[in-house]
């Protein structure tokens, strides 16, 4: 007998526990969390193509042993999906020229769609496990980041 309750109390376990970190996990995408917190972006402006660094704290789940998490950047309306956090507090991104309509942490059902990014001003916060960080503004100007090409030296 005690080994059929054995058997049964361990899925059921599982199962309560599964249950309750994915609704943690839920209950706390789009709450602002006090430890997923951005302090700087640089730089604050630039075209589209244009490597953006953000430092803060926060942006990686300590009791999650990974070389690098994913996040999303939430820039204007739109996201930005899958960017890697390999340091809890640094992660970079590439300004896109088409953003995402839906976060990865979504879950209603999404259309997949997709939107334009143009110039103008964008609040920028990071969507983890642990919620959605403070705002910064990005603004996207217009023009092209600059390709630098070496230049030949003279033999």
């Amino acid at each position: 007998m005690q080994k059929v309750k054995k058997f049964l109390l361990k899925p059921i376990f599982y199962g309560i526990f599964s249950f309750l970190l994915f609704s943690t996990a839920i209950a706390t995408h789009g709450q602002e969390s006090s430890t997923l917190r951005i302090d700087t972006i640089s730089p604050s402006f630039g075209p589209i193509g244009t490597v953006v660094t953000l430092k803060g704290s926060g942006f990686t789940d300590p009791k999650i042993l990974a070389p690098a998490q994913s996040v999303t950047i939430k820039f204007g309306p739109g996201y930005i999906n899958k960017v890697l956090s390999t340091i809890g507090d640094t992660l970079q991104f590439v300004v896109p020229d088409i953003l995402e309509l839906c976060s990865a942490y979504e879950t209603n059902p999404c259309v997949l769609a997709f939107l334009p990014t143009t110039p103008g001003k964008y609040a920028v916060s990071i969507i983890n496990t642990s919620g959605t960080s403070n705002s910064v503004t990005f603004e996207v100007t217009d023009g092209t980041v600059p390709v630098l090409t070496p230049v030949p030296t003279p033999t």
